[in-house]
Order: structure tokens, then sequence, then C-alpha cells
């Protein structure tokens, strides 16, 4: 299967409309700035835009990793839903909401968001 990455949206959260539409919340442009360390982020959540060449569900397992240290700070497995769209054959476009809670932060530097 063949999934192309577009982007992906850094924010504390997501939320969707009635009207289908996503609003962003706390946009992170392109750094995460805290006050002070350790902290903890009440909520991160990765905003994605993909697509897919076909339909299914697919299991993902998902991960936050320091760059220097190589330690998981977040972790978790969701399911990623690739559905039909009205007069679209393929590539079919996938929004994918990845959202951690109370992830702590202990130290500066660079970390790694791994989808697979």
């Amino acid at each position: 299967m063949a999934i192309k990455h577009r982007f992906t949206l850094m924010c504390d959260e997501i939320r969707r409309e009635d009207n289908g539409k996503f609003i962003v919340l706390g946009l992170y442009t392109p750094n995460i700035s805290l006050m002070s360390l350790p902290a903890i982020l009440p909520a991160l959540t990765f905003f994605q835009y993909l697509e897919a060449d076909r339909l299914g569900s697919f299991s993902q397992r998902i991960s936050l990793n320091s760059l220097e240290t190589g330690k998981v700070i977040a972790s978790n497995t969701s399911m990623l839903n690739v559905q039909p769209q009205a007069n679209v054959i393929a590539p079919w476009t996938v929004l994918n909401a990845i959202g951690f809670r109370n992830v702590m932060i202990d130290r500066a530097g660079a970390y790694n968001l791994s989808v697979q």
C-alpha cells in the first residue's frame, strides 16, 4: 500500500465543526517554546494530510521520540481509515489526527514523530 505524506501540522488540539470544517487550536510554527523544563503539555496533536492508493482500515503505531536520547516520550496505536469519497477514484485523501495527552518534555532538543 502506498501512503504519501503531504504535510503535518503540530498544534494543541484539532476540533471538527458540524459542517465538517476543522478548527486548529494552538498551532506551533515551527517549534514548541516552553518557559521552563521539565514541562507537561496537556495536549499535543499532529494533524496529517495523507493520500492513499487503496481503501480500508489499517492499524498504525505512533511514537514521539527524542532524537538525542532515543527515548519514547509518547506512543499509541490507532486505526487509519481510508474511505471512498464522492467522485474520486484514487488517490484518496486521508486526514489523520494523532493526539497525545500529558506529554512530559524533560529536555530541549529535536524530537521525531514516527508513524508505522
